[in-house]
């Protein structure tokens, strides 16, 4: 009977008759258990280079704060890949086996000065104590007893490794043997701590995927808006998130897990500009910019394609959102290309699409959802004469109240009056300009005003009734003319609120006089408005 194995599925040969022993029962099974995790690992469990890997799967093992100083790590399963392992019947890939929540304490805080603890899972078997079982040897057909091992099942092992106190602190070394799965940011002197998940997520290889290793033209971002995408960390410091996702670097579309990068520090009086980039080989870093009074973003190779600019300022110690400018370019899309549904509005990355990128006629009527533009959407001055179609405004498109004054190019003037009772045969008038809307016009307006006798015709001498400027507005008069004083008639100037005053007095005084006031915009379009002005 052989004693070893060269590798992974090998075989135990017996001979007719001969006894199995407990360690022979142990190899086949461990036999098959190795060719089924190696299988595992070759074929789904791989890295962008086909290199077996470590992680959880879906949303196991979420690490979540349940008070000041603790946290709650959730059910989940994962795999362990130890490269260091060589001996055939011993396993190279092991499962940890998260049955239910698990709580952590954090150690207390730093008086002084912040840190970052690491939260880990790595596997464990949990095995049954020996127990002695009988066997009859079928040469000898004696009963005896022989000593084998229990059932055993797999578990796990979850540890707390706490940090250094730090003014910016760092990640402490992971556990041998360990995923790690969480950052812990533990403030300085007290309060809650927050965490960053660090997960490892399982997902297929290349090599079963969709689309492996087509050709591309040039390097891009394909998927949602998500994918790849770079954000801080939930308490902004010198780190940042990096979304998972699909990169075609080089002509070859890879797959790439979530992670972290970490950003250098910063220049002591200068800026500089960094970028996120993802490398050809499945790996997210930071190519760091030059410090500079006016920096410029570095140069990338053919193997790196830039994900976010990142502005450095001198002595910035985190990076927040507003320091992080998108780069992910996503790829040209033409018609030929597509499959009914390919392209989702979610996979679009917001101004992607500008106008010099449409095609003439390509955006028609039919292919705008109902709805799917409104006025939000619509910038100011998007929508010319120049782009609209013959007729294609008609009332019954336009909503009740859409289309008003302020809205026009030439807002017209319609003038309000209000006429104030007759004292000592003299009435004050005020003239107030507004736009069809009834608001008030807010510029100077050039007026007529007219006395109108009773019957409509206008009155021509001032020693029946005579007009003059009030508190506000301004009287106009020809420069090259004779001015005639009193007159029934004006030409005036409002303020800037469109706004004037003047009265109106009753020269030839009677009983039951019937009088008119016209007034009419000068120099812009509007209507007139007449005032009953009847003296006693």
């Amino acid at each position: 009977m052989a004693d070893t194995l060269d590798s992974p599925g090998g075989f135990v040969p017996f001979y007719t008759g001969e006894k199995a022993l407990t360690l022979d029962m142990e190899r086949v099974g461990t036999l098959y258990e190795q060719t089924i995790y190696h299988a595992l690992a070759n074929t789904l469990l791989t890295d962008t280079t086909g290199d077996p890997i470590s992680g959880l799967v879906g949303a196991g093992c979420v690490v979540s704060v349940t008070g000041a100083l603790a946290v709650s790590v959730a059910p989940g399963f994962g795999m362990y890949y130890d490269s260091t392992v060589t001996d055939a019947f011993e396993s190279s890939y092991l499962p940890i086996v998260v049955p239910s929540a698990v709580a952590k304490s954090i150690a207390a805080h730093d008086a002084t000065k912040p840190r970052f603890d690491i939260i880990s899972v790595g596997p464990d078997v949990d095995l049954a104590e020996d127990e002695s079982r009988n066997f009859k040897d079928p040469s000898t057909l004696v009963v005896s007893a022989s000593t084998v091992k229990k059932l055993s099942k797999y578990s796990y092992v979850c540890t707390v490794t706490t940090g250094t106190a730090e003014v910016v602190p760092l990640d402490p070394a992971t556990p041998t043997g360990h995923i790690a799965i969480a950052r812990v940011r533990v403030p300085a002197t007290s309060g809650t701590v927050t965490v960053d998940d660090l997960r490892p997520i399982l997902t297929l290889s290349r090599d079963v995927g969709k689309d492996p290793c087509s050709d591309y033209a040039a390097s891009f971002v394909p998927g949602t808006s998500t994918e790849c995408e770079v954000t801080q960390s939930s308490t902004p410091s010198m780190i940042l998130n990096v979304a998972g996702g699909e990169v075609v670097i080089g002509g070859v579309r890879r797959r790439m897990k979530r992670g972290t990068v970490t950003v250098t520090t910063a220049h002591a009086t200068l800026a500089r500009i960094d970028t996120v980039v993802a490398n050809q080989i499945g790996t997210y870093s930071v190519v760091a910019g030059t410090a500079a009074g006016s920096p410029v973003a570095p140069t990338l190779t053919s193997s790196q394609l830039a994900l976010a600019f990142l502005t450095v300022a001198a002595l910035d110690t985190a990076i927040g959102t507003a320091d992080i400018l998108d780069a992910r370019q996503r790829k040209p899309i033409s018609a030929l290309s597509l499959q009914t549904d390919c392209v989702t509005s979610a996979q679009i990355q917001a101004l992607a699409v500008d106008t010099a990128e449409l095609a003439t006629s390509a955006v028609s009527t039919a292919k705008i959802a109902s709805l799917a533009v409104t006025t939000a959407k619509i910038d100011d001055l998007a929508v010319t004469t120049a782009k609209l179609a013959s007729d294609s405004v008609t009332t019954a498109k336009i909503v009740a109240g859409n289309v008003t004054g302020v809205k026009m190019s030439v807002v017209p003037v319609i003038p309000t009056l209000t006429i104030g009772s007759e004292i000592a045969n003299v009435r004050a008038i005020t003239i107030q300009a507004k736009d069809a809307d009834g608001n008030n016009v807010s510029r100077v307006v050039r007026m007529e005003l007219q006395v109108l006798a009773n019957t409509g015709i206008p009155v021509t001498s001032g020693a029946e009734y005579t007009i003059t400027i009030g508190a506000s507005g301004t009287e106009v008069t020809p420069t090259t003319s004779a001015t005639v004083s009193p007159r029934p008639y004006m030409m005036l100037d409002t303020n800037s609120s469109g706004q004037a005053q003047v009265t109106l007095t009753d020269a030839a005084t009677g009983s039951n006089r019937g009088v008119w006031l016209r007034v009419l915009p000068f120099n812009t379009p509007g209507s007139p408005a007449v005032g009953d002005c009847g003296f006693n």
